[in-house]
């Protein structure tokens, strides 16, 4: 599972393509608290390469975060397990 969170003044639009080029799934508009930010809590179900797309519909900053994996009971929520998409194959 991962969980993608855009925030920002700019009002992100999160997309997640999969491997074969279509959009696996998409988020603008979290829906909470009348928020422009973005959140998209989803299941990778093949293997492969990802893409993660975000649109801002405002001229602005925004701020993304990616999270992975199963939840873990000794990191609350609110601090994001680390995860390393950059691998460079050499295991570090």
């Amino acid at each position: 599972m991962i969980t993608v969170e855009a925030k920002g003044d700019s009002d992100p639009d999160l997309t997640v393509i999969d491997p074969n080029g279509d959009v696996f799934d998409a988020n603008d508009d979290n829906g909470i608290d009348n928020s422009l930010s973005s959140l998209l809590e989803t299941t990778l179900d093949q293997g492969g390469v990802y893409t993660l797309r975000v649109d801002a519909y405002t001229p602005g900053g925004y701020t993304i975060t990616v999270t992975s994996g199963t939840p873990d009971p000794n990191n609350p929520p609110d601090q994001p397990t680390p995860t390393n998409f950059f691998d460079d194959g050499d295991g570090t």
